[in-house]
């Protein structure tokens, strides 16, 4: 298959790999899709148990370093054990002419995407804070062990049952290997801003969710852990909320909304990444409001 035809078939025809085969898996349903690619339901070919096939866009097969340093990272993952994160089963590349398409294949959550879950059971408050601190409490605990957890608003981001559980990753070395035909040229080279020269590079922000991407992702493709603290503040407004927290900081006095849920939230939204509180202060600050009894509203 052309290289732009793979990407294209899976950006847009998710339904056509219902059947195929992937590392001793079959497809067998569409679970969802986003910017980094797309979740199917698989069941193994020799144990006929079912797994969660999570198939990224393309990546430059050249880069031979990157693709080391990115499976270190999935190694890294594999030897994660939290509840709030989907247990990880294999990695590997399928081929695509010139480049490689990544694969996970993780655990299959039961329950239902985050949002969704909370339009069915209208959570009273502490149990939004307790479903918030549950998403904390796991993607600090994918940043210790150096691998972006990036929670976002695809369908597959955030199972919910009992508890979420993170289901959607984002590894940086995937984000900078993306592969991109010659017709998006435009979308990377030199620009001179405020009489400086400075490398522009738009083409790896397709690996994310809009209005879920920071700035610095978006613009020019950096993904870090404050990348991560970002989406996470974007989820934690919707959650608590349901409303950008700029609206909640901005009513605050007239509706005595909780300053200290909303000011952190806020902060965790911030356009610069270093202006932002890392994922251990979010975390300690969390559990202190938590046991404190304070109201997010």
């Amino acid at each position: 298959m052309a290289d732009n035809s793979f990407a294209h078939v899976l950006r847009t025809h998710n339904q056509a790999w219902i059947g195929a085969k992937i590392g001793g898996y079959t497809i067998r349903q569409l679970l969802g899709s986003g910017g980094a690619g797309a979740v199917f339901k698989a069941t193994h070919d020799s144990l006929a148990t079912t797994a969660a096939l999570q198939l990224f866009f393309p990546l430059n097969a050249s880069s031979e370093r990157l693709i080391g340093v990115t499976i270190r990272a999935i190694r890294a993952l594999a030897s994660l054990r939290h509840t709030g994160i989907a247990e990880l089963y294999d990695f590997g590349f399928v081929d695509a002419g010139r480049f490689k398409c990544p694969y996970l294949v993780h655990e299959c959550i039961s329950g239902e995407d985050l949002f969704s879950w909370c339009r069915r059971n209208r959570p009273t408050e502490h149990e939004r804070i307790r479903i918030a601190l549950g998403m904390a409490e796991a993607l600090y605990a994918s940043h210790k062990c150096k691998f972006i957890g990036e929670y976002g608003f695809q369908q597959t981001g955030i199972a919910v049952d009992r508890s979420p559980v993170l289901v959607d990753f984002m590894v940086p070395d995937l984000q900078r290997m993306r592969a991109h035909s010659s017709t998006e040229d435009q979308l990377r080279g030199w620009r001179k801003t405020d009489g400086e020269y400075r490398y522009f590079d738009r083409s790896t922000a397709w690996f994310g969710t809009p209005g879920y991407m920071p700035p610095g992702q978006e613009v020019d493709g950096i993904v870090t852990t404050a990348s991560g603290v970002f989406g996470l503040g974007r989820t934690f407004e919707r959650l608590l909320w349901e409303r950008p927290v700029e609206h909640v900081m901005a009513f605050e006095e007239e509706e005595e909304m909780a300053t200290p849920w909303a000011s952190l939230v806020h902060k965790m939204v911030l356009p610069q990444p270093n202006d932002r509180p890392s994922m251990e202060e979010v975390l300690r600050t969390m559990r202190g409001l938590s046991t404190s009894g304070s109201s997010a509203s």
